[in-house]
């Protein structure tokens, strides 16, 4: 398999077929990729989104560790005050066996013999993740200027950070699904076989064939603007574009063949993702950690909306798996503001065509009248 440093001198020729766009070159990405991806471009388009999500994953381990490093001694020497404070509280006073457990676990939230163990690697790493999305809860904290210094770098790095990936997240979220309901759309198989004008009718779209389907709706392209719409989506380096291809190009500039409006099917899979997932993410919790379902909702929606009161946190058995449940809910809350806003400006736009439409019209009758 050619090297990587190769990769310019492979250049698409014909594959074979009858036709081919020989008016431009470029370079045959999937000569070099693994089996798995040659035929599959998706793999390639996600490999920055898992890059940027490895980035983040250790980024918060790596400022887990530091602070598990400086937080860790510090909370040893603190349970060792408690908890010599606690065994002379017991033997200096009356206190029942009952409320003293009671004033200890309840009120103060410390075992008495134990004391408090939240610096280990995935209580931390729990913390870290509630910092980035900027939940907060607050059920526990760093104590120690060094703590509070790698914290606050976190916090300016890793919130930015996180948000990028959120955008990235949902957008590459909202592609796969987009692009598995227009495969399965008939119309757009349809009106590629309407496209499709060659005698043989071999599944294929030329230049002058996607030139013509992009006259049909009503962008009218040159040659040369064809031919950088093929260069960007043909995968098999054929120089056409295959049903599947076409499909994506749809998808990419938004061309709506399929009577499918994206902006609304947007906001209609966010907001039932978003439902779903807070059914699921409240019936968790009411299940592991014992809320009621109100509690949990509670819950949740504090949660998924960053307000983080910390009056209801998940427990030990709990934060991995909740993490989990924040991470896409939080992805799926950033669809739904994304694909409110989208909707917004479209209909501010389509409003403000009516208007000009409107004006140009009363002008026009204006004129007309002088004559």
């Amino acid at each position: 398999m050619p090297k990587v440093h190769t990769l310019a001198s492979h250049v698409c020729g014909h594959h074979g077929g009858r036709k081919s766009t020989s008016r431009f070159s470029r370079v045959c990405v999937t000569h070099i990729l693994p089996g798995g991806c040659k035929n599959n471009f998706a793999c390639i388009s996600v490999l920055p989104l898992l890059e940027l999500l490895l980035s983040v994953f250790l980024f918060l381990v790596f400022a887990a560790l530091i602070i598990m490093a400086i937080e860790a001694p510090y909370e040893m020497e603190q349970n060792k005050e408690y908890i010599d404070f606690m065994n002379e509280l017991r033997t200096t006073t009356n206190i029942s066996t009952h409320h003293f457990n009671k004033l200890a676990t309840v009120y103060i939230g410390k075992d008495p013999v134990a004391g408090s163990n939240h610096f280990t690697f995935g209580s931390t790493f729990y913390f870290c993740f509630t910092i980035v999305t900027t939940v907060g809860y607050g059920d526990f904290s760093v104590q120690t200027p060094g703590g509070k210094i790698i914290a606050l770098i976190l916090t300016f790095v890793g919130v930015p950070l996180l948000i990028i990936t959120y955008t990235m997240f949902t957008h590459k979220m909202f592609v796969v699904i987009m692009h598995s309901v227009l495969s399965r759309s008939g119309e757009v198989k349809a009106a590629f076989a309407k496209f499709d004008t060659s005698e043989d009718g071999d599944g294929e779209l030329d230049v002058q064939e996607l030139q013509q389907a992009f006259a049909a709706l009503n962008l009218n392209l040159g040659v040369e603007e064809i031919e950088l719409f093929i260069q960007e989506k043909d995968e098999d380096c054929s120089g056409t574009l295959n049903v599947r291809e076409f499909t994506e190009l749809l998808h990419r500039y938004h061309i709506d063949v399929g009577g499918l409006a994206r902006s609304h099917f947007k906001g209609r899979f966010a907001v039932c993702g978003l439902v779903l997932w807070v059914v699921l993410f409240v019936l968790y919790f009411c299940l592991i950690d014992g809320l009621s379902f109100l509690d949990g909702l509670w819950f949740v929606v504090i949660t998924l909306t960053t307000v983080g009161l910390g009056d209801i946190v998940p427990t030990d058995a709990s934060r991995h798996v909740s993490m989990i449940f924040m991470f896409i809910g939080l992805g799926l809350m950033a669809m739904n503001i994304d694909a409110a806003t989208s909707m917004g400006m479209e209909m501010a736009e389509n409003k403000r065509k009516m208007e000009e439409k409107k004006r140009q019209d009363e002008v026009t009758q204006s004129i007309r009248k002088l004559r």
